[in-house]
């Protein structure tokens, strides 16, 4: 099901192209990697302005970051691009994402300091992965 986009409205595709500061709150479970890490934002305010969308965030694997924190970051806002012919902006888009921004120039992280089942369930996921790891070491 795509995401609609409502007319009139500002949106985070509105500020592509640009520089600009970010500041919203990771909606899923970063995706990481060996050298970086993928975070999707909601409740996106640009420079202190709310917008409509998600926003698709690359980082360094090695920024700490979880599910719930509210981060910002001052990046270069594009427009998702096709991928080896694969449409990656519907993809985006289908999950209400867009735009990305590829390794901010600047990030900032708080946690959240109420309760969240679900980053506990993920912090808890984490923790039995890392352990999982240590004891079962991958085939070299």
């Amino acid at each position: 099901m795509q995401s609609e986009i409502p007319r009139g409205i500002l949106t985070v595709r509105d500020v592509t192209d640009r520089s600009v500061r970010i500041t919203g709150v990771v909606s899923e479970e970063p995706n990481v990697k060996e050298k970086d890490q993928q975070i999707t934002i909601k409740r996106v305010t640009v420079s202190d302005a709310p917008v409509f969308g998600k926003i698709r965030v690359r980082l360094s694997s090695l920024t700490p970051i979880q599910y719930g924190d509210k981060i910002t970051v001052v990046c270069r806002l594009d427009v998702p691009k096709p991928i080896n012919g694969f449409d990656y902006p519907r993809y985006l888009k289908a999950r209400g994402i867009l735009a990305v921004c590829d390794f901010p120039q600047f990030t900032d992280v708080v946690s959240p300091t109420q309760f969240s089942f679900i980053r506990s369930i993920l912090v808890m996921k984490s923790k039995l992965i890392l352990q999982t790891q240590q004891v079962f070491p991958e085939p070299h």
